[in-house]
């Protein structure tokens, strides 16, 4: 946590010392070595999505392990996501078999590219492996929301008529965490009539939240509990990556502040890091076309 506050928080230039320093000391951290020491000779930890029980690893799946990484602050040339970014794109290219067992639906291999490139997007975003499975659903959005409100027939019509087949897309849908995942990493290529659109119909029309976050996106962050916490701010962050969205994203100064005022400085302790940011986010967030 120390080494994304000091460069995603405070924003501080690569080259800073304490920011080196913090980077230098993720190898020795614990969750660090797990990472490296359960990582597969492929770049992988074995399965991708669904853990297998009788691996008995700290990190059950590759989703995780990326995730892990990420949260971490590795940074994409960190040798942990050097080695398991080749894999990611021989799975996006049909060079390397996804290792879960195949889920009895007929759009499995949707979800195979929206799993995989979603994992990628989160420190790959600009890979060109992630073309093809961006552009479904950037149709999939497009087609969805082009007469300026969701249309669910046309959702899945799209489905229907890109992928032959005739199953439902189960949670494969324009409010997974995933899609989002996959979307934002080009936001800006989405007309933003579809984005204005797209993002008041996440805020206003999915009142279980985005699928695999599972909170209102409209909720009142004092609210919240435990994993929901983290779960919430995610979905923000997603959220956040849309450029319809610049000018509705909270202001980090007014809780950095509160930050110098409460932890010495540096200190950063994790237990009132939280509370204060919260603290500062506003009720309404995002736009309303």
């Amino acid at each position: 946590m120390r080494t994304r506050l000091l460069r995603e928080v405070l924003e501080l230039p690569s080259n800073n010392g304490d920011l080196r320093a913090a980077v230098r000391a993720l190898d020795d951290h614990p969750h660090v070595k797990s990472l490296a020491d359960e990582q597969h000779p492929d770049g992988s930890w074995g399965r991708f999505h669904t853990a297998d029980t009788a691996a008995r690893q700290k990190i059950g799946t590759t989703q995780m392990g990326v995730g892990r990484a990420v949260e971490l602050g590795l940074s994409p040339d960190h040798p942990i996501l050097t080695r398991v970014r080749p894999y990611l794109e021989g799975i996006l290219a049909g060079r390397i078999a996804f290792p879960d067992r195949p889920e009895k639906h007929d759009n499995w291999p949707t979800g195979i590219a929206m799993f995989t490139a979603a994992t990628l997007s989160r420190f790959a975003a600009h890979a060109p492996a992630l073309e093809p499975t961006w552009d479904f659903w950037a149709d999939v959005v497009r087609r969805s929301f082009a007469g300026g409100a969701h249309d669910l027939n046309a959702e899945l019509q799209v489905h229907r008529q890109r992928l032959g087949r005739s199953g439902a897309p189960a949670w494969m849908r324009l409010n997974s965490m995933p899609v989002l995942m996959i979307l934002g990493s080009r936001p800006g290529r989405l007309p933003e009539d579809v984005q204005r659109a797209y993002v008041h119909w996440l805020w206003n029309h999915c009142p279980a939240g985005l699928i695999y976050a599972d909170v209102p996106l409209n909720s009142s962050p004092r609210t919240l509990r435990g994993h929901q916490i983290d779960s919430y701010l995610t979905s923000l962050e997603l959220l956040a990556a849309f450029p319809c969205c610049a000018n509705h994203r909270p202001t980090r100064r007014p809780a950095l502040a509160r930050i110098a005022q409460r932890t010495r400085p540096m200190g950063f302790r994790h237990p009132t890091l939280l509370p204060t940011l919260l603290g500062d986010l506003p009720q309404e967030t995002l736009p309303h076309p």
